[in-house]
Order: structure tokens, then sequence, then C-alpha cells
């Protein structure tokens, strides 16, 4: 039995990105614009850069403290139960919101937030637009989760149970193989194979006898993290650097 409000825990934490980005980085500096204080700024002795690249810094800083610390915090609840939690290491409630990566997620989706309210320059459709573009990237980051890492491969005899060696690990593909290795689909000699016999006829005619299995281990969940994070945090450096370029060449 896992402990009573993961469930509620690991939404919450699902959601932390999205609402730091919708309800921090939206409004950073459309709020600003759509009530004049911006173009306020531009007629005071403060440089307009120096305004912007304040806003910026205390908002990342209390983004990276935030989910830090709330990343830890799960990360070291997570690891003693993990084997009896409901998401395996490589599901998104846990992959995304323990190590590096929540921290990565936080920060470039509050920067995109920034990014979108300076071009929108209206805090309600910069909310809008946000929270679509959050949404979208985190459903198109749970497929590419998978190429973080290097896929391994494991054989082991046809008939045999699989090992404890792929208890804590994530299958990305599974095949069936002869004794020099080559590889036949796992529905090679089930599909349309009639009876048990036509079945181990087939297998005898290939020559197969092993399983085997595609697959990413939980050792390599550090590395598929840190790698995750670096790409995010790669966009998130673009993104305010674009933003300083754009302030600083057109009018707030």
């Amino acid at each position: 039995m896992y402990p009573s409000g993961y469930t509620y825990t690991v939404n919450a934490l699902s959601a932390l990105p999205v609402v730091l980005a919708v309800f921090i980085g939206a409004p950073l500096i459309s709020a600003d614009q759509e009530n004049g204080t911006a173009q306020l700024v531009t007629t005071q002795s403060v440089s307009r850069r120096r305004w912007l690249t304040t806003k910026l810094f205390w908002s990342y800083l209390l983004v990276i403290v935030c989910s830090t610390v709330i990343s830890a915090f799960f990360t070291w609840w997570w690891k003693p139960y993990r084997d009896f939690m409901p998401h395996q290491w490589f599901d998104g409630p846990v992959f995304d919101n323990t190590g590096p990566m929540l921290p990565a997620l936080c920060l470039f989706l509050t920067a995109a937030g920034i990014t979108i309210g300076l071009l929108v320059r209206r805090v309600l459709m910069s909310m809008a637009v946000t929270f679509v573009l959050a949404i979208a990237v985190e459903t198109v980051w749970s497929p590419l989760r998978q190429f973080l890492g290097s896929p391994r491969m494991f054989s082991y005899p046809l008939d045999a149970e699989a090992p404890s060696k792929l208890d804590n690990t994530w299958e990305l593909d599974r095949w069936i193989s002869d004794s020099d290795g080559k590889l036949f689909g796992w529905g090679h000699c089930t599909t349309k194979m009639p009876t048990e016999a036509a079945h181990d006829a087939c297998v005898r005619e290939n020559g197969i006898v092993d399983n085997v299995v595609e697959y990413l281990g939980y050792d390599q969940m550090p590395t598929m993290q840190w790698t995750g994070a670096g790409f995010l945090l790669l966009a998130t450096v673009a993104l305010p650097a674009f933003t300083l370029w754009r302030a600083s060449r057109r009018p707030l």
C-alpha cells in the first residue's frame, strides 16, 4: 500500500510548472504593459534593461528556489517507497517531479510565460496562451522521455521466467531470437498460428531459443534526468535573452 496523499501530491507537483508559468510568468511583464507601468519606468533614471533584468532575476530565483526545495523533499520521500508506488520511476509523475527535472520544467515554462506576456501585452490573453503552451509542452515531453537514455538489451531463455534483473526497468520493446542473435518480432510464432503444435513447429523451424528485451534501467534515471534538464535549461537561457533583446529594441 502506497502512502496516503500520494495521488494528491504527484498531481499537485505535476501542475506546479503550469501554475508558475500562468500566474507568475505570463503577468510579469504583460501586467506592467497593460496598466502603463512599463512606459512610466522607461521615463525614469533606471534603464529599461536594468529594470527588466531585475524583474527576471528575482522571478527566476523565486521559481528555482521553491521548485528545488519541493523536488528535493519529494525525491527524499519517494525513494524509500518506490517499490510500492503505483507509478514506476519512468512515469511522468515520478520522473518529472524528482531530481533536477521539476526545477528545469518550472524555469522553462515560467520563461516561456514571460516571453509570451511580453509579446501579447495583455494579462488574460497571455495567461490563456501560456496555459495552452504549457499543456502542449508537457504532452509532447512525455513520448520524448525515452530518448534521454541509451537502451540496453537483455536475453534470457525462451521458456524461463523473466529474471529479477528486469524488475526495476522500463521495457521499450521485446523480441525473440535464435542462437545467433537474429531477432524476430514477439508475435512471430504466435500470430496466425492456430494451434500450440503450429507454434512449437515455428519455434523449432526458426531455431528460436531466447527472449530479448530492450529496456531502460533505474540506474539510468539520474543521467536521463540531468540530460533532459540540460535541454530545458538551454531553452530557458535562450528565452530571457530574447526577452531582453526584444524589449531593448521596441517600446514596451
